[in-house]
């Protein structure tokens, strides 16, 4: 089952937008603003856009990584550079020794993820990797619409990577 999880978490994701985007949540929604008291409407459509983004970053960012061992040098980096590009990022820190610019993008997110090293600030979705009290390796920012398609490239490719041979 363990190693099932990212896709599974990547399918989830996707029935909850298409099920929230039909209004079939609705009800479920209203019973539970009912249910804690809160005012009808309140809690919208019920998918909140930033826990999925980082209920989905970490099941599909930090487990595969555990699960696989991915190594900077798996085909799962070609792919994903294929599909994506790093150019709608803003990249503000840099002082990463990785060279492959997608593997250090996916590296340093993973390790934000891992020590909760994010924020959701102005739409955009923003981490760092620092170890401790060292100063920054790297940090950037990109809107969550950015984050969403790279969600979908990614998550896609790794969600599919359980039934690739390990590289």
């Amino acid at each position: 089952m363990n190693e099932k999880i990212p896709a599974i978490a990547y399918i989830e994701a996707q029935i909850l937008h298409r099920a929230s985007a039909q209004g079939f949540l609705a009800s479920s929604v209203r019973s539970v603003e009912a249910e804690y008291g809160l005012h009808q409407g309140s809690l919208g459509s019920g998918v909140f856009l930033e826990t999925r983004i980082l209920s989905l970053l970490y099941l599909l960012i930090v487990v595969p990584k555990e699960f696989w061992g991915l190594s900077k040098n798996h085909p799962i980096y070609g792919q994903i550079k294929e599909l994506w590009s790093l150019e709608t990022v803003n990249i503000i820190t840099d002082q990463s020794h990785w060279e492959e610019p997608i593997y250090r993008f996916v590296h340093h997110l993973r390790n934000a993820m891992a020590h909760a090293n994010f924020e959701f600030k102005n739409g955009n979705f923003e981490f760092w990797d620092q170890y401790k009290n060292k100063p920054e390796t790297y940090r950037a920012n990109l809107s969550v619409q950015v984050m969403q398609q790279f969600l979908e490239v990614v998550g896609a490719r790794l969600a599919n990577l359980k039934n690739e041979s390990k590289a």
